[in-house]
């Protein structure tokens, strides 16, 4: 199970790091990837939302806590890459962003499960990962 949760970003991986793509370029990629990766394996949200009601870790939980701070890790690189860059401003708190886009994925998970409609991931994703990235790109200098 760990293998295919972790397939959604694994590819992408720093590739403001690597020189491939500008930071903000990653952190659009990552997000989209991560959100595609939900929308195909819709089971894997749902067994997670069912072992919510399980007190205490369950190997599940922390496979999902292993996925997510993976995830948070490579989005605070690609965050510090675009606040060297000038792309995001010097005083953002890079963890407090990766949660803000992490929470904005669970969030169009949750609601796309919550409604039964699982594409509706992929009709809201452009539109707030452009809210997302407009709260913390630095503004242009005038």
């Amino acid at each position: 199970m760990r293998r295919s949760m972790k397939t959604g970003t694994r590819s992408v991986g720093d590739g403001a790091a690597k020189g491939e793509m500008s930071p903000m370029a990653a952190l659009q990629t990552l997000f989209m990837s991560r959100l595609e990766f939900e929308t195909s394996h819709p089971c894997v949200a749902r067994m997670l939302c069912g072992e919510l009601k399980q007190v205490g870790p369950t190997p599940a939980k922390t496979i999902a806590q292993s996925v997510i701070r993976d995830h948070s890790e490579r989005l605070a690189r690609e965050l510090e890459a675009a606040k060297a860059s000038g792309q995001v401003p010097r005083d953002t708190d890079l963890p407090a962003a990766a949660r803000l886009f992490i929470g904005a994925t669970q969030g169009l998970v949750l609601q796309s499960l919550l409604s039964g409609e699982i594409e509706c991931m992929r009709a809201n994703t452009p539109e707030i990962l452009k809210i997302l990235l407009r709260a913390i790109e630095q503004p242009p200098a005038i």
